[in-house]
């Protein structure tokens, strides 16, 4: 499976929820019979990290219940790297 996210991407539940980013992806071995050799694989769960009070929180979620946020919806800096691009 290839995965749809990278490490730095920010995201939320598509139901809702704080915007975290992405801090890693979940990988299994397996194994090639035919050649006798393992490999990694993305499994499709991200490890995800946010703040909410100061506090950061990590938890791990399906590719299937995230979405993509914006550059345009998370702060300052996305805000003014969109300015940038209409200059």
């Amino acid at each position: 499976m290839k995965a749809k996210f990278k490490v730095g991407d920010v995201v939320k539940v598509k139901s809702g929820s704080p915007h975290m980013t992405i801090s890693g992806l979940s990988t299994r071995f397996k194994s090639l019979q035919e050649e006798g050799a393992r490999m990694k694989r993305f499994d499709g769960i991200y490890f995800c990290t946010w703040f909410q009070d100061n506090r950061a929180f990590h938890d791990k979620f399906q590719e299937t219940v995230l979405e993509l946020v914006g550059q345009e919806q998370y702060g300052a800096r996305g805000e003014a790297q969109k300015s940038l691009t209409h200059i």
